[in-house]
């Protein structure tokens, strides 16, 4: 159990101990984790292997909800960008993630230039308030 959650145990320290940790920090330790514990479950005995396999689906529930907005954050992040995504298939669903979210704040039809709207004399902030009606 100690080969298992020493993994873990160094993972805190280090980003508890970082003066500027970052999402994408989050992205790859996450990433690194699971494989150990995949690799654990795989060439430990029954035993250990179920109570590795508790905390991998412990784990992934909580990865489920912070992917995709650490995946966006991440490249984002001017300093890690698509790098943390250089893994087979991760830059492409990487990629699809942020592409879906950007869909979400594209301007509808029904709105003009949003500068030609300030300019117009409406102030920015009852634009950003008619925006939020729509």
């Amino acid at each position: 159990m100690i080969v298992l959650l020493e993994l873990i145990y160094k993972v805190t320290k280090i980003l508890s101990s970082s003066l500027y940790p970052t999402v994408s920090d989050i992205q790859l330790t996450f990433a690194r984790i699971l494989r150990h514990i995949e690799l654990y479950i795989n060439d430990h005995s029954i035993e250990e292997s179920i109570m590795a396999d508790s905390i991998c689906k412990k784990l992934d529930n909580y990865w489920q909800i912070f992917d995709t907005f650490t995946t966006i954050l991440t490249i984002l992040n001017p300093s890690s960008k698509l790098l943390t995504f250089s893994f087979g298939d991760q830059y492409d669903t990487a990629i699809n993630q942020l592409h879906s979210k950007m869909i979400l704040y594209t301007p509808s039809q029904n709105l003009s230039n949003s500068n030609d709207i300030i300019l117009k004399g409406i102030s920015a902030r009852l634009f950003f308030e008619n925006l939020i009606m729509q």
